[in-house]
């Protein structure tokens, strides 16, 4: 299943011309010849398909353009997870981080107008599992050392939110399969970009 769902993955939102080409799968048929064979289909499809509207949710913040998929779409992103799951979530302001010494944190924050936040999901908090920690970073365009960096690949930069997107991806698919964990996923999310209104590359 999961095959067959990320295979046939396309990102197709900002697509305008040509839509009329696009192809999609409308049905797929799996059979069993027995009850048992059946019940083992229907919950892998379950789990696939729970896995693989993970790696897309990824997918897709990985592949949006660096002025759609900004600091604060992660952070929404983090929330609708949240919510929807009943996880608990703490958003850190700039103030805090800085209170507890994140100084490294603190100095890249400050090359953007969009003040950085730092983001922590736990999924079973207080309920004796073990724990597993998640960190992604979620810099949704790396203009570090832009000077020293080749044109060649320069809108790939987008992609430093990768990290964050793969955390959120987890934690969401962790909820929906009731995963016996107790899981945190730590998310700092920043924009190196000191003009936002400016064009740069990776933008739509």
């Amino acid at each position: 299943m999961t095959g067959l769902l990320l295979g046939v993955y396309q990102f197709n939102d900002l697509k305008t011309l040509e839509r009329d080409k696009i192809r999609e799968i409308g049905e797929g048929i799996l059979l069993g010849e027995t009850s048992e064979e059946t019940k083992r289909i229907g919950d892998g499809i379950r789990t696939g398909k729970i896995l693989s509207e993970s790696v897309c949710l990824a997918r897709d913040l990985v592949n949006g353009p660096s002025n759609r998929i900004t600091p604060t779409v992660l952070a929404e992103t983090a929330e609708k997870i949240s919510k929807e799951h009943g996880m608990e979530l703490q958003v850190l302001e700039l103030s805090q981080v800085e209170a507890m010494g994140m100084g490294a944190f603190v100095a890249v924050a400050k090359g953007s107008q969009e003040p950085g936040k730092f983001i922590i999901l736990e999924y079973n908090m207080g309920k004796g599992f073990d724990t597993v920690a998640l960190v992604g970073k979620g810099i949704t365009f790396d203009s570090g050392g832009i000077s020293l960096k080749p044109a060649e690949g320069m809108e790939r930069m987008k992609d430093d939110m990768s990290g964050a997107a793969a955390v959120l991806g987890t934690m969401q698919a962790a909820a929906r399969l009731q995963l016996p964990l107790h899981l945190v996923g730590i998310i700092q999310r920043q924009r190196t970009f000191r003009v936002e209104r400016l064009t740069n590359p990776g933008m739509s």
